[in-house]
């Protein structure tokens, strides 16, 4: 499998881009999002770049009207950090879609429900995932309130930049209702129940058109964390080749 390795100005792609490099040897093809074009696209039937920003988003547009695969590393779900932790591999998109068929060994700890808490905490998609995703922001806030008065809470929105420690919002906190962040499966880890958007994120699509917390808590939180440990994997991991066969899950016949 030859894959196109794509590279921004920004220090973290560079390093990610280096591992990419390592673990896929030969078969790795180093591109720079300014310097995009038909021809570098064309060159491999796969490509992989970090995050949505600084060019990747539009590379990741020609490269899908170029009928081609795409796959995007982003921190990951369970000890996420750069360079010594965790990143996340997705298939299209910025987080995998559920499958329990793929499971790891690994699970992190998980909380018991949680049975108290006076509001729902929303958090809305940050810009550069509204971009992206060509979600309206105003309309998906309806949704989401709409969505915490049929739950039965009060609403509080939390944006990504908010002062407040995100553990002491958790706190008093009844559900969470999420576009495709990290909160969200933080907030389940602990035991709050979490909804996300269904196409656009993990867990929303582990949940699917579940939409009370009664519903959700008879769904299985292991299985969904056990499919997000089998997708991410560490800078080292990738070094050593482990990404190709999680890659030819998504593309066996590359």
């Amino acid at each position: 499998m030859r894959v196109t390795i794509w590279v921004t100005e920004h220090p973290y792609s560079q390093r990610i881009a280096s591992s990419l490099k390592l673990g896929f040897k030969d078969d790795g093809i180093i591109a720079t999002t300014l310097q995009y074009n038909d021809d570098n696209i064309n060159a491999t039937d796969v490509h992989i770049g970090y995050g949505v920003r600084r060019g990747m988003d539009e590379v990741y547009r020609r490269i899908g009207m170029a009928r081609k695969h795409w796959f995007n590393i982003d921190l990951g779900y369970f000890g996420a950090a750069h360079f010594d932790g965790t990143y996340r591999i997705a298939y299209k998109g910025t987080q995998n879609k559920y499958d329990a068929q793929i499971q790891s060994e690994t699970c992190p700890e998980i909380s018991p429900w949680k049975t108290d808490g006076e509001f729902a905490l929303i958090c809305p998609p940050t810009e550069s995932a509204a971009g992206f995703f060509g979600i309206d922001e105003n309309r998906w806030l309806e949704q989401a309130q709409a969505h915490a008065t049929q739950l039965g809470l009060t609403i509080k929105i939390r944006r990504k930049d908010d002062p407040e420690k995100l553990d002491d919002a958790f706190a008093s906190a009844g559900a969470v209702i999420t576009f495709n962040s990290s909160v969200g499966w933080k907030a389940l880890q602990l035991g709050i129940p979490t909804f996300s958007d269904v196409m656009h994120s993990t867990l929303g699509s582990w949940h699917g058109d579940v939409k009370t917390i009664d519903g959700l808590k008879q769904l299985s939180r292991e299985s969904l964390f056990r499919f997000m440990c089998a997708n991410q994997l560490t800078l080292l991991d990738i070094q050593r080749g482990e990404l190709l066969p999680m890659l030819k899950r998504f593309v066996p016949t590359a």
